[in-house]
């Protein structure tokens, strides 16, 4: 079974190897199937691995992928499974999803505070200025945070 298959993946588990015409990327993602089972309002989620020997995944991250949808056939121990073998990779966002964590406290002030001082010494570069050009744009300071 050989076909043309296009999705939206969330790639996982992204691997380089090496082979004789250059460097290929093994992955896997999940797709949601639309039946439901039995016991409740549950999808089963299938998942499909890849490979890609012409363009480069990354891990985390979410692509169009286009490609022929082929079985993989038993191996040893391993079911027979899906493989997907990537023709166009078009990557749709950028930048992987982190877990964020409680901070302590910062001795830094919070953005509400900060905008409060920039605003401040902007009006009193404005206040201080002769009118010349070179004095319309505020001096960097220690006061202003970045």
């Amino acid at each position: 079974m050989k076909n043309y298959f296009e999705t939206e993946a969330y790639t996982m588990n992204v691997k380089e190897f090496h082979y004789s015409k250059g460097t290929g990327y093994s992955f896997s993602f999940p797709i949601k199937g639309e039946a439901q089972s039995k016991e409740g309002n549950d999808t089963p989620t299938v998942w499909i691995s890849g490979v890609s020997f012409t363009q480069p995944i990354l891990d985390r991250r979410s692509y169009l992928l286009r490609g022929k949808l082929q079985v993989k056939p038993p191996y040893k121990e391993y079911p027979a499974s899906l493989q997907l073998v990537v023709s166009e990779a078009v990557l749709l966002e950028e930048g992987r999803y982190v877990v964020a964590k409680k901070r302590g406290k910062t001795t830094s002030p919070g953005p509400i505070q900060a905008s409060k001082q920039v605003a401040g010494v902007s009006q009193h570069t404005q206040n201080v200025s002769s009118g010349s050009y070179k004095d319309d744009f505020p001096q960097q300071s220690e006061e202003i945070p970045f």
